[in-house]
C-alpha cells in the first residue's frame, strides 16, 4: 500500500515491475475503487478503511512531512493497526535537523505543536503548494522520539532510522539540492511489526 500517494504513479511502476497487489490511500479519493490494477481507498491516513492486520508492506513518500496536526502521530498508530505481524513499513523522506520546526510558505497563522518553531519563508519549496497545505514539519531528535519513535514503540513496532545509500553511494546527491543544509543524507525510517 502507498499511503498518502496522490497521484498513483509509483504504484503503476510498482505494479509493472513486480506485479503486486497494490492499494493506495488518499484523502484525494473517495470510497473505495479498483482501477488499473490500483485499489484506491480514500480518505484519512490516520484511518484507513482496511481490516487490522491486513497489509503486509506500505511505503509513505514525500507526504510525511507535510501531515498537518497530529497526524503524522496518527499515521504512525495506524501503520501499528495494518501491518501484519512481521510487516514492514518505509516513510521517505524523514525531515532531521538541530532544531524542531514547523515550516510554512504561506502565512496561515496555524501552530500545530507549541514544541516547535515557526519558520515562515514565503520562498520556500519544502512546504509545497496548496495540495500540502504550504506545510512541512521538520524534526528535531527529541520531536522524533516524542512524536514518531515512542508512537511506534506503544504500537508494537520497531523502528529504525535508515540512510539512503545505493552502491555505497548517497541517493539521491542532496548536495545540489536545495533541502542539502537539513536532510543531507537523505534518511528514511523503516517500522517493522513485531
Amino acid at each position: 500500500m502507498d499511503a498518502a500517494g496522490g497521484n498513483a504513479l509509483f504504484l503503476k511502476i510498482m505494479f509493472e515491475k513486480v506485479g503486486c497487489k497494490c492499494l493506495l490511500n488518499d484523502h484525494l479519493y473517495v470510497g473505495v475503487e479498483e482501477k488499473d490494477n490500483i485499489r484506491y481507498i480514500g480518505g484519512d491516513v490516520c484511518a484507513i478503511d482496511l481490516p487490522d492486520a491486513s497489509v503486509s508492506k506500505i511505503s509513505c513518500h514525500h507526504s510525511f512531512e507535510h501531515f498537518h496536526g497530529k497526524k503524522d502521530i496518527g499515521f504512525i498508530r495506524e501503520l501499528g493497526r495494518l501491518l501484519k505481524h512481521g510487516g514492514e513499513a518505509v516513510v521517505l523522506p524523514l525531515f532531521l535537523s538541530g532544531n524542531y520546526f514547523e515550516t510554512w510558505n504561506k502565512s496561515t497563522g496555524y501552530k500545530f505543536d507549541p514544541l516547535a518553531e515557526t519558520l515562515l519563508d514565503e520562498t520556500a519549496t519544502l512546504p509545497g503548494s496548496e495540495n500540502t497545505g504550504f506545510f512541512a514539519r521538520v524534526y528535531d531528535e527529541e520531536a522524533l522520539q516524542r512524536r514518531g519513535l515512542a508512537v511506534a514503540e506503544r504500537a508494537g513496532l520497531s523502528t529504525t532510522i535508515c540512510r539512503c545509500i545505493l552502491n555505497g553511494v548517497d541517493v539521491p546527491d542532496m548536495t545540489r539540492n536545495a533541502g542539502a543544509l537539513i536532510n543531507n543524507p537523505m534518511r528514511a525510517i523503516h517500522f517493522k511489526k513485531q
